[in-house]
């Protein structure tokens, strides 16, 4: 009988040791988590601190992996991609055609590159444009209203046509604004058969130009 009794405590002391592990594992994941979270600005995203785990590793399907695969050399070499602001809580969005744009849109003397995205926490839509020279990646719509932005401009699902605009004069705004003079190309955003207006780069961020209703 005092052998059960012993052994039953040796089993009891095991359970004890293996709940306190897990209990401890558990706060220490958590811990890490919070600690591995990047501080994002509401133009601008840090992309200093990154998990680098694969891309692929939540959204492994045929049609992600051919996007991935479309895209220019540059950019993958940049290992963008696999940093956790778009493993975490970006997908890339194959919404529109074609796929992405390369463009120099700051004037660095460098193209830069713009992507359709979907924020995953809210489904809203928007574009990543990565700058080529220094890998900053500044988030224009999909939860993030850009500078001079509409009040729905955090989501552009409407905007169903897109293509580059190099013109340096541009059409007044809505609002009987002065014609834009831009520099360096621009990004024109449309919906069919109503308007739209241009993302440009004003020197410090990416801001809006609503042209037509």
């Amino acid at each position: 009988m005092w052998k059960n009794s012993i052994i039953r405590i040796f089993i009891l002391s095991i359970s004890f040791g293996c709940s306190q592990q897990t209990e401890d594992d558990t706060h220490k994941d958590s811990s890490v988590i919070a600690n591995e979270n990047t501080a994002v600005d509401s133009t601008l995203m840090d992309t200093t601190q990154a998990d680098t785990s694969n891309y692929f590793k939540n959204e492994m399907t045929e049609e992600i992996y051919l996007l991935h695969e479309s895209l220019p050399d540059w950019f993958i070499q940049t290992d963008l991609l696999n940093v956790q602001i778009f493993n975490n809580d970006y997908l890339l969005d194959n919404r529109l055609n074609p796929f992405y744009f390369e463009e120099d849109f700051n004037g660095d003397g460098m193209n830069d590159i713009v992507i359709p995205i979907k924020e995953i926490c809210s489904g809203k839509v928007g574009f990543a444009i990565i700058h080529g020279k220094t890998n900053d990646v500044y988030i224009v719509g999909a939860g993030k209203k850009p500078k001079n932005g509409l009040i729905d401009s955090d989501d552009m699902k409407y905007r169903d046509h897109w293509r580059i605009n190099r013109n340096k004069e541009n059409l007044p705004g809505v609002d009987g604004d002065e014609p834009l003079i831009l520099d360096n190309p621009s990004i024109e955003l449309r919906t069919s058969e109503v308007g739209g207006g241009l993302i440009y780069w004003d020197g410090t961020a990416y801001a809006y130009f609503h042209q037509t209703c």
